[in-house]
């Protein structure tokens, strides 16, 4: 059988399974059961039938962007609209939260950089927790801060038992390690994700797999999830140069959905929803896209590694060269680049946006204007929409999308667009 046949084969099998599926299919979507797991995948032509939203041309909420000196915005980690209106941030210039109103007004202080109760090394998540209570997630230190709405401290959470060092704390490369979250979860509990890095002392390309947890507020694990794969770096070997980040490679992202934890690894077009236990419910795909390397991802990274080795000593840049150039290159792209849940239960999938944040050579540049993928809470593709030039979305909330937009002099604000909808 030739290719074309194979494909034609394939599409017309879709179309005869999304002809039998339930009523939760559409006429570009087709739903099959294995083991079950339900697979729900989205066929050719789905992406341009989708309807096509938009966002406000002005942000209806700005916070911060230098307006008032008493509320900094700088290396924002995190953006949790409250249900009354109000928002928390969390930042690591100084590492804190806030909680502001819709005005940008600041109505309280959460925390402060340090080492004792209540003070933070470093902020990775704020999470809501009832009506009135908040999360604090210090990844450097593995512990949950928990504060009152307007900034009393309640009490600490250690998660040193469960939660992996960071790779900038473990001892060595050959540890492992991990990028450490919390996200809200169902039933009163949290997740504790991780995205691991480091700790396979071999050569060549690693994704090195780390468990996730969900945990009640007190820190009692409740359910292992995992362990999942992690993020792209490469290992030279032992006195070869060691460990160095995979420019262009895949990443590991997480999203919670009520009790579910939406995964994605970017190898492919497709995400996996796991159960509270842990258990794997469904598996959603959609059409694949050229993701050939090349074209304006590399020569924009190309002229950023000119632009950086040049005011260098010769001798300095051209061991840097020389070792950046012997760093491999991946066949492809990543098929994305963020997951964001929506309140209502569905999913967005933010579409790879080349090499903007970037740990070595350290880079962080304005995330571009760029295409994301709408799945209702079937996995149906329901739509797609742009968001603008330097605005990376945290949330998605009663309508509106939330995130942290940076300006041409990286200056940081927090905004929130209306959606329009057909």
């Amino acid at each position: 059988m030739t290719k074309g046949t194979r494909v034609l084969a394939w599409v017309l099998v879709a179309v005869a399974l999304s002809a039998c599926a339930d009523s939760s299919s559409t006429a570009t979507s087709a739903v099959t059961d294995s083991a079950g797991v339900r697979i729900v995948t989205n066929l050719p032509g789905s992406i341009e039938a989708a309807e096509e939203w938009s966002l406000s041309t002005n942000a209806v909420v700005e916070i911060g962007a230098g307006a008032d000196p008493d509320v900094p915005l700088h290396r924002v980690t995190a953006v949790a609209p409250l249900e009354d209106g109000r928002v928390a941030v969390s930042a690591n210039s100084p590492a804190r939260a806030l909680v502001l109103a819709p005005d940008g007004t600041l109505l309280a202080t959460l925390g402060r950089e340090g080492n004792g109760p209540g003070e933070f090394s470093s902020v990775a998540s704020v999470v809501p927790l009832g009506p009135d209570s908040l999360a604090v997630w210090d990844d450097s230190r593995r512990r949950i801060s928990v504060f009152t709405g307007g900034g009393d401290y309640v009490r600490e959470v250690d998660l040193s038992g469960l939660a992996l060092l960071t790779p900038l704390a473990a001892g060595s490369s050959d540890q492992l390690a991990a990028w450490t979250y919390l996200l809200p979860s169902g039933s009163g509990s949290l997740l504790l994700f991780q995205i691991g890095i480091f700790g396979a002392p071999e050569p060549g390309i690693r994704r090195v797999e780390a468990p996730s947890y969900r945990i009640t507020t007190a820190g009692q694990e409740l359910a292992r999830l995992g362990p999942f794969p992690g993020e792209e770096f490469f290992d030279f070997g032992p006195g070869q140069g060691g460990v160095v980040p995979f420019p262009f490679g895949a990443d590991t992202h997480g999203a919670t959905t009520d009790d579910a934890l939406v995964l994605g690894t970017a190898e492919a077009p497709e995400i996996r929803y796991h159960t509270a236990s842990g258990a794997l419910e469904r598996i959603v795909r959609w059409p694949d896209e050229d993701r050939t390397f090349g074209g304006p991802f590399v020569a924009d990274w190309t002229e950023f590694v000119d632009s950086w080795l040049a005011p260098m000593p010769p001798g300095e840049s051209e061991g840097i060269r020389g070792f950046l150039d012997a760093t491999p290159r991946p066949e492809r792209f990543p098929a994305y680049d963020d997951l964001v849940a929506a309140d209502e239960g569905e999913i967005w999938v933010g579409a790879y946006a080349g090499e903007h944040t970037v740990p070595y050579p350290t880079r962080n540049a304005r995330v571009p204007a760029r295409r994301w993928l709408v799945f209702d809470t079937q996995g149906a593709l329901a739509a797609r929409v742009e968001t603008p030039e330097g605005f990376l979305p945290h949330a998605v909330r009663e309508g509106r999308v939330w995130g942290v937009y940076t300006d041409e002099l990286e200056v940081e604000s927090v905004r929130a667009y209306e959606i329009v909808q057909p």
